[in-house]
């Protein structure tokens, strides 16, 4: 389970990395923008686990608002991969 977990979280974590990667490259650099970008990246990663905790803890509401921005989310990442994948290929 645990093993499962982890090569989730790295290839998750690795999507993330790459998506705010490159809006980092493209918006101007400043401290603030690296920070905001690597906490949502940390936030965002982790997000799935946090609509596991608060599953357990049987708090429905914040279960399914968590949920819904969380697994929205997830889907983002990842067209973005294909996309981005996709035209750095040519």
């Amino acid at each position: 389970m645990l093993t499962f977990l982890g090569v989730a979280l790295l290839i998750y974590g690795s999507m993330h990395l790459y998506a705010l990667g490159k809006v980092w490259m493209v918006l101007p650099r400043s401290f603030g923008l690296t920070l905001a970008l690597t906490l949502a990246g940390v936030v965002l990663t982790l997000s799935p686990l946090m609509v596991w905790f608060l599953e357990r803890q049987s708090w429905h509401r914040a279960t399914v608002a968590t949920a819904r921005v969380s697994y929205t989310w997830m889907g983002y990442p990842f067209s973005f991969l294909l996309l981005g994948l996709t035209i750095e290929i040519k």
